[in-house]
């Protein structure tokens, strides 16, 4: 457990942001389960810490989340 996102499990969330609908539409309903699923768990001592807990902001996404193509592009940028 860590309360670092590795950069394996970012390359993957970006990668199923990018390209999955139904992983969206699940990460929207459950970021942390999602995050798990990714290889990603925060100890339960920063789990909703501000600056603790590395999750916590995509839980709090103003808009929802940028478009598929938006992520692509960025990423492959």
């Amino acid at each position: 457990m860590t309360n670092i996102i590795s950069v394996g499990v970012a390359r993957k969330l970006l990668k199923a942001l990018a390209s999955d609908d139904d992983f969206r539409a699940r990460f929207e309903k459950n970021v942390e389960a999602e995050f798990e699923g990714l290889g990603h768990k925060t100890p339960d001592a920063d789990r909703g810490v501000p600056g603790r807990d590395p999750v916590l902001p995509f839980k709090h996404l103003r808009g929802g989340l940028a478009s598929k193509e938006k992520i692509a592009a960025a990423t492959d940028a």
